[in-house]
């Protein structure tokens, strides 16, 4: 049996705590508490048991749980056809990108613009209709650099999203019709519940920036 002795180590003066305590090999010491309770235990010496009985079990090492999370991306796919009133003008641009008048007016005053986009889990196709001209194109959103052939000039292309996928982002890096270093990046996100792509261009060349934005309405 175990004498007073012992039985005063392990059990608290409060009325709240329960020890449990058997006599077999191996010792399981229950104690129930209320919330605002911590339990410490210590080693075997501090409990003050004799060497006849054997050491308490030690504490289970804490389970780890690792949360995975996927982050959700925006799906542009769709038909888009664009709200030329509640868009800027791209005519400034146009100019810093080293377009002659008459194809900077033409993209100005060109309200008919429709896009076809398909998106899968590793691309992003656009295909651009116009009055004045189409475009279409194809990048990989793995975030590696890719070359294009855009406008009659080599591009070095990047697809990555940011802000948790709510924004994709386009860089396109380039000589410009004028042989000057140029970079135009294209964010496009969307709102009202996917129903409106809203996309933001700026190109930069040699220190100066210009920026327009575009919304497009799904069809």
């Amino acid at each position: 049996g175990i004498n007073a002795e012992y039985m005063e180590a392990v059990v608290s003066t409060q009325s709240t705590w329960e020890a449990v305590v058997s006599t077999q090999s191996t010792w399981e010491a229950v104690v129930s508490t209320q919330s605002t309770w911590e339990a410490v235990v210590s080693t075997q010496s501090t409990w003050g048991l004799n060497s006849r009985l054997s050491p308490l079990k030690p504490a289970r090492k804490p389970v780890n749980f690792v949360v995975s999370h996927t982050m959700a991306r925006a799906d542009f796919t769709g038909t888009w056809n664009l709200d030329a009133a509640a868009s800027g003008n791209p005519e400034a641009v146009a100019e810093l990108e080293g377009r002659g008048w008459v194809a900077r007016k033409a993209i100005a005053n060109t309200t008919n613009v429709k896009l076809t986009i398909a998106q899968t889990a590793e691309t992003f196709s656009i295909k651009m209709e116009t009055t004045f001209k189409n475009e279409e194109g194809t990048v990989n959103l793995n975030g590696a650099e890719e070359e294009h052939d855009v406008d009659g000039h080599k591009t070095k292309v990047t697809a990555t999203f940011e802000e948790d996928g709510k924004v994709l982002l386009v860089t396109h890096r380039y000589t410009n019709a004028n042989g000057k270093t140029s970079e135009r990046t294209i964010r496009r996100h969307l709102e009202d519940d996917g129903k409106t792509l809203v996309a933001e261009t700026t190109v930069t060349v040699e220190g100066q920036t210009a920026s327009v934005k575009r919304v497009f309405r799904k069809a």
